[in-house]
């Protein structure tokens, strides 16, 4: 592997890392969020169930609700911050190691080979194989052939008949 595939496998080992450590703290963070949200609605339930009064009952309940949600609300927002921060950080990493290695000796010569194997693709027309390489068709054992398809008329020259 040369060394741009190294570093591109490397950054991309390092960003799956590190959005996996964001995921699990987010979903860390949603989880408490929900237990939190869980504790309030059955404590806001639990004292609709002792008034026993119908009006008292769904305003504690829409109460639990509206916090439940804005709760969630809250856990998301935290979570997609902590996302940003790690992101940005990961792209500010990648950004000094770039420069690093832009800045470093071996890039020259890394940049030197690309374009050197870049400018092939689009400049040189594709290999063939000279004529005093390649058999001829009566080495081959066929007849020659017009563009047409149709054989060559044979001059008494080969043994293929």
């Amino acid at each position: 592997m040369d060394f741009n595939a190294i570093e591109v496998r490397r950054e991309s080992i390092f960003k799956d890392a590190v959005l996996n450590a964001a995921q699990s703290k987010g979903m860390a963070i949603i989880a408490e969020a929900q237990q939190k949200s869980s504790r309030e609605l059955a404590q806001a339930k639990a004292l609709c169930e002792e008034a026993d009064h119908e009006f008292v009952s769904r305003s504690h309940a829409r109460e639990a609700e509206k916090e439940h949600s804005a709760a969630l609300q809250a856990a998301r927002a935290a979570l997609l911050e902590q996302r940003a921060k790690l992101v940005d950080e990961l792209f500010e990493d990648i950004r000094a190691a770039l420069a690093e290695f832009a800045a470093g000796e071996e890039y020259p010569r890394w940049l030197a080979a690309k374009a050197e194997a870049l400018a092939g693709f689009a400049c040189r027309p594709p290999a063939r194989r000279s004529t005093a390489e390649s058999p001829s068709l009566r080495e081959l054992g066929r007849r020659p052939r017009h563009c047409t398809g149709r054989p060559v008329p044979c001059r008494g020259e080969c043994a293929i008949q």
